[in-house]
């Protein structure tokens, strides 16, 4: 399913409409051995209200009884997969 892919969509949506930076085209992830999906989409770019560096990577996952949010500063995408599997294999245990 892509409930994964919507959660990220929104969170990337308002990223880009109040901060002003650039998002990557949102990706599908695997998701095994946690089941229900997993995206992620990298950001890059100046935050135009505080002058920060915005650059990070941001993935969600939803199945069955978690939702899951992940932003990682100053990453790109070849990191996306292992950061959530780091992250989702602490949460899901």
């Amino acid at each position: 399913t892509g409930k994964a892919m919507d959660v990220l969509k929104d969170v990337v949506k308002a990223d880009r409409a109040e901060q002003g930076v650039a998002v990557s085209q949102p990706f599908f992830v695997p998701h095994t051995p946690w089941g229900g999906s997993a995206a992620c989409a990298t950001e890059s770019g100046v935050n135009k209200a505080s002058g920060v560096d915005e650059s990070a990577v941001v993935c969600t996952w939803v199945d069955t009884n978690t939702i899951g949010v992940i932003l990682a500063p100053h990453r790109i995408a070849a990191q996306a997969l292992p950061l959530l599997n780091s992250v989702r294999s602490q949460v899901e245990h």
